[in-house]
């Protein structure tokens, strides 16, 4: 087989503007797709021991993938922008998460079996349950501004950073509620998936520092070599 070597070239930063363009239209692809799996990704971290991000690899390397038949029309490309391209759509995906992240906690911070005396006290003057679940979500984003400014996704992290906790009220009723992953766990959470979807981004990236494909089928015609003494 002829070995494929890698080279230093990079046609991204040549004189080569359809390699350029190839490129950075794979990473908004790869942007796309992690925005899109980001809303699954904000669930499926709350999993019980972290099992969730296992997903966030996957993420990467699935978005990788999809990428991939656009951006290998860039080949050559040099490791480094490789790296720095990786880098910079888990950061992206990483903030996507985490305001998803922030909505879904929202949404599911009164949710059952939390305030269950607002509930029936709810449900015996007519009004639907869910409502309670509602107010709850208003409450914590206005706890969020007052307590955590500016509120919002950024008071949502400083409120996980300093443990994810806080005693919630609707109305005449206030009961302790909490998110898992809180305190100085959360930050390193967030950093480790970030870094998860980077590796598998590289995993499906790192193939174009090469300027041809790399295969160990052998072509026609070509000699087979043997690797044995």
């Amino acid at each position: 087989m002829t070995p494929q070597t890698s080279s230093s070239f990079d046609a991204i930063t040549s004189s080569n503007p359809k390699g350029a363009k190839a490129w950075w239209q794979g990473l908004g692809i790869t942007a796309l797709v992690l925005a899109l799996l980001g809303y699954l990704l904000a669930r499926l971290i709350m999993l019980p021991f972290l099992l969730g991000l296992f997903f966030y690899l996957i993420a990467g390397m699935i978005a990788g993938a999809l990428a991939f038949r656009r951006a290998r029309h860039a080949r050559p490309v040099r490791g480094r922008t490789i790296l720095f391209g990786c880098v910079f759509v888990a950061l992206w995906a990483t903030v996507c998460i985490n305001f998803y992240e922030h909505e879904y906690i929202i949404q599911t911070i009164g949710a059952e079996p939390r305030f269950a005396e607002a509930r029936n006290e709810a449900m015996s003057e007519g009004r639907p349950s869910q409502e309670v679940t509602s107010q709850a979500g208003d409450a914590f984003r206005a706890r969020l501004r007052r307590d955590f400014s500016p509120g919002g996704m950024i008071g949502y992290d400083r409120w996980m950073m300093a443990g994810g906790k806080m005693n919630l009220s609707v109305g005449s009723f206030t009961e302790p509620v909490s998110v898992q992953h809180g305190g100085l766990l959360w930050p390193i959470r967030t950093a480790i998936g970030a870094m998860l979807i980077a590796i598998g981004l590289w995993f499906s990236f790192e193939a174009l520092r090469r300027p041809t494909p790399v295969s160990n089928i052998l072509q026609p015609g070509e000699p087979f070599e043997s690797l044995d003494d």
